[in-house]
């Protein structure tokens, strides 16, 4: 008769935690789901819970995987630089929109902001609730969840840049991000956590981009100078143009935009009439870009083929448009995913240095745009 030695018990939650972590990051998108419930987890691998367990708080021990809540842990790997495990769970995510996302006009794009944040935290046990701030608003208290201590939420802050949230915020430890539709100054504003959009990066590569198709007459329709959200896409543009040795026409500027179509086709209108046009358009957002194509459509002109247009967003809309548009995609779902972990690090990891993150554009290439044939009178 053979006696088999009985294992080590600290050998066997080593050997087991190893197997959770390798079986782990196999999955799909797993450095940023939270694990399985202990109970399918020692289902899975044919242990006990206890066992599953003890493993659990290896893995947590080595920074591995920070408990979230009490019922779900996520990989460190999904945290920049990973981060320890705490005692005091997140029950609650605030997500604080500015009252310019509240407009109907921009439903499409808080939607996208919206599923980038539900794909972030769809494998997280923790409660969601989503709240309008004012730019007037004092009362900051009644932006959090009532039944809850502060020190148990976290906010996602959608566009929102007013200091004294910021200020109150920091003063009552409640951690958050900062989720910005373009690279924003932080003079005047508390110390945090921060994801935004190079536009202006993407501008100049998209200005690149009809410069390389060899238009050298690129006009420019959209807000420039009066709304600060876009002037980064202008200066993009801008700055594209002088590295070439070109400078912006005036009289090819419109310096005005919107999101709604039906406003968007007047301004265009009023602009292009009676007006000798450039061979290529760059525009602050795709609703302009959509109204270039139509307005020149109305005055006999083709699209690529005398004029190039290229839009800013990349919406719904674009792929759809006669002809599809080009345009530069702006990365909206990942822009509010990296909100979510960067609000999530601030109340899982306190002392995590603040981060301000910027996202890249992606040119995408339809059928708006084309080498030009000839400047046009």
């Amino acid at each position: 008769m053979v006696v088999k030695p009985i294992p080590d018990a600290a050998e066997e939650a080593q050997r087991l935690a190893r197997h959770i972590w390798q079986w782990q990051l196999k999955q799909e998108d797993g450095a940023l789901k939270s694990l399985p419930a202990e109970r399918e987890l020692a289902e899975r691998f044919g242990v006990s819970r206890h066992a599953v367990r003890r493993s659990l708080k290896l893995l947590e021990g080595e920074g591995r995987l920070v408990r979230l809540s009490r019922r779900a842990s996520v990989p460190a790997l999904g945290m920049p630089g990973g981060a320890p495990a705490i005692d005091k769970p997140c029950r609650c995510l605030n997500i604080i929109l500015s009252t310019a996302l509240a407009n109907e006009a921009v439903r499409w794009l808080v939607n996208d902001y919206m599923t980038g944040l539900n794909e972030a935290l769809d494998s997280l046990d923790l409660k969601t609730r989503h709240v309008v701030c004012r730019d007037e608003e004092t009362d900051f208290a009644s932006l959090l969840w009532q039944q809850a201590p502060y020190r148990e939420q976290a906010c996602v802050v959608l566009g929102q840049r007013l200091p004294a949230l910021f200020t109150w915020l920091r003063a009552n430890g409640v951690p958050f991000a900062l989720q910005n539709s373009y690279a924003y100054d932080g003079a005047g504003l508390p110390e945090h956590h921060g994801v935004f959009v190079n536009k202006m990066g993407g501008a100049f590569a998209g200005a690149q981009y009809l410069l390389g198709l060899g238009h050298r007459a690129i006009g420019y329709v959209g807000c420039a100078l009066n709304t600060v959200g876009n002037t980064a896409v202008y200066d993009g543009y801008v700055a594209a143009l002088r590295v070439n040795g070109l400078e912006p026409r005036a009289e090819w500027r419109w310096p005005h935009g919107t999101d709604r179509l039906d406003q968007a086709l007047g301004m265009v209108r009023e602009f292009l009439a009676e007006r000798p046009l450039p061979t290529a358009f760059m525009t602050s957002n795709d609703c302009m870009a959509l109204a270039l194509c139509q307005v020149a459509r109305e005055r006999g002109l083709r699209v690529p083929d005398q004029l190039s247009v290229l839009g800013f967003n990349d919406q719904r809309e674009a792929a759809l448009g006669e002809p599809p548009l080009s345009t530069l995609r702006v990365p909206r779902r990942e822009l509010a995913r990296q909100a979510v972990i960067l609000a999530l690090t601030a109340a899982t990891t306190p002392d995590h240095p603040f981060e301000r993150r910027g996202l890249d554009c992606e040119l995408i290439v339809r059928a708006t745009t084309a080498p030009p044939v000839a400047a046009l009178q």
